[in-house]
């Protein structure tokens, strides 16, 4: 399984990430683009990429930090935006015709394939976020380096990503609808929350079980 992880890229010497991430079964470079720069090389210059993608799959049994909620799950690191959280939903690099549009992560993902196809290597993947679902994270931080408590949306979608990739491995992985199903429909109501919390507390016990 394999998630990418679209933010400003991942710190690809972090002792709970590094062995998780994608990469070149010849040459142990890792995958991924660097879209900011237009270069093959998605390092972290912010911490908030490489936090997102902690939560998603870090290592687990390390006895060192945290463990992902998808620890066997490959991190592809995709980097939209930089360190000061600049960068573009609409002008992300992506293939477009005249009038028309490849928007969001989906059609960064096409571009990405395409790039890293042309390096010669790339191996082949089936990304979780097409073709109709996907994580956005784009809020800026200042971090320390190694491990921080955060707490914010850009906190909880990571948290949804890695319960998904959880449940693709499952008999419930069946398609994304299938996938947001499980998810929504064993989550733990929360009580006077509101729209936010429409379908409440995700519990990844209850969604990963059969049946």
């Amino acid at each position: 399984m394999v998630v990418a992880v679209v933010d400003k890229g991942v710190d690809s010497t972090h002792e709970d990430l590094a062995p998780q991430l994608l990469r070149d079964e010849e040459s142990g470079a890792v995958m991924g683009y660097d879209f900011i720069n237009d270069d093959p090389d998605p390092e972290d210059d912010n911490g908030h990429g490489t936090h997102v993608a902690g939560i998603i799959g870090a290592v687990a049994e390390n006895q060192r930090g945290i463990a992902g909620l998808s620890w066997h799950a490959s991190i592809l690191p995709v980097k939209v935006l930089s360190a000061t959280g600049a960068g573009s939903y609409f002008s992300s690099p992506v293939p477009h015709r005249r009038g028309q549009r490849h928007e969001g992560p989906p059609g960064i993902l096409h571009e990405l394939w395409r790039r890293m196809g042309r390096r010669g290597r790339a191996r082949r993947v089936h990304p979780l976020t097409m073709p109709d679902s996907a994580v956005l994270l784009n809020t800026s931080y200042g971090f320390r380096e190694g491990y921080e408590a955060l707490s914010s949306t850009s906190m909880a979608a990571p948290h949804v990503a890695g319960l998904a990739a959880l449940v693709w491995t499952t008999d419930h992985g069946v398609d994304n609808a299938s996938v947001r199903a499980r998810i929504e429909s064993t989550a733990d109501r929360v009580r006077g929350t509101g729209l936010y919390w429409r379908w409440g507390r995700i519990n990844a016990y209850r969604a990963v079980r059969s049946p």
